[in-house]
């Protein structure tokens, strides 16, 4: 059985509470979170290990998310 882009999505989200690409993003920051806490690859090898195009993507992208992240930790 094959499903469509749109119907998985539908389902996806009836499912959980995020997107399929809102989840994969999340996945791919949680995965550079704890490849910095390793230690063992530098900002830029974490960025091309993840598929990321640029640093510079990567950068916003993390930057985005950790933001978004205090400012629901922060907000009352």
């Amino acid at each position: 059985m094959l499903l469509g882009r749109s119907h998985l999505q539908k389902l996806f989200q009836e499912v959980g509470s995020m997107g399929v690409m809102e989840l994969f993003h999340k996945m791919k920051i949680d995965t550079a979170k704890r490849m910095i806490r390793e230690g063992q690859l530098n900002f830029t090898q974490i960025a091309d290990q993840l598929g990321y195009s640029s640093i510079h993507y990567f950068s916003r992208q993390f930057k985005k998310s950790v933001t978004c992240l205090l400012r629901s930790m922060l907000s009352p």
